[in-house]
């Protein structure tokens, strides 16, 4: 899987970065806002609008955040559920700790409620013994999950149920 990374101001620059990634064999498309640790800082339905329109070019994953995810998918119109084989990753970002397994439940529920196709948890780890909290989180998970311990004591490693995959990013500058 690649994937790649637009960091484009406009959201027409944003269309032309997602038509060449997906030339480049780009998987997945992420437009990450800056609430949530990424660079964009622009229009939120502008933003959702890119993604849709990488749906709608053919990407095989977009990645949505959990905080936004409700939104996204109640503007997903029914020709675009029937047209489209985008799978949605809904994503959830701490940059301060790993929660407790049973803070990890009620957020796993929640993300799987708004109807993620895979469901992504990115942690930082404060202690070595984080990674192994975030590997039990297949537990609480009915769908394909993607885990991430992120800083100095995370494990650099994203897996899926029981496959585990490095992604290479392509980022266009």
């Amino acid at each position: 899987m690649i994937c790649t990374s637009i960091l484009a101001k406009t959201v027409e620059a944003m269309l032309v970065q997602v038509r060449e990634a997906k030339k480049q064999g780009a998987d997945l498309v992420e437009l990450r806002p800056t609430w949530e640790g990424g660079q964009y800082n622009g229009d939120e339905g502008m933003r959702q609008s890119a993604l849709h329109k990488a749906m709608e070019l053919g990407a095989d994953y977009v990645d949505v955040e959990f905080k936004v995810a409700d939104e996204f998918f109640k503007s997903i119109n029914d020709d675009e559920k029937e047209l489209n084989k985008t799978n949605i990753i809904v994503s959830s970002h701490n940059f301060v700790n790993t929660p407790s397994l049973e803070e990890f439940g009620g957020l796993m529920a929640s993300i799987q409620a708004v109807g993620a196709d895979i469901v992504k948890i990115a942690t930082t780890a404060v202690y070595i013994t984080d990674n192994a909290r975030i590997m039990q989180l297949l537990a609480y998970s009915q769908v394909p999950m993607i885990r991430v311990v992120m800083g100095e004591k995370g494990l650099n490693v994203k897996d899926t149920q029981r496959e585990i995959w490095w992604i290479p990013y392509i980022c266009n500058p």
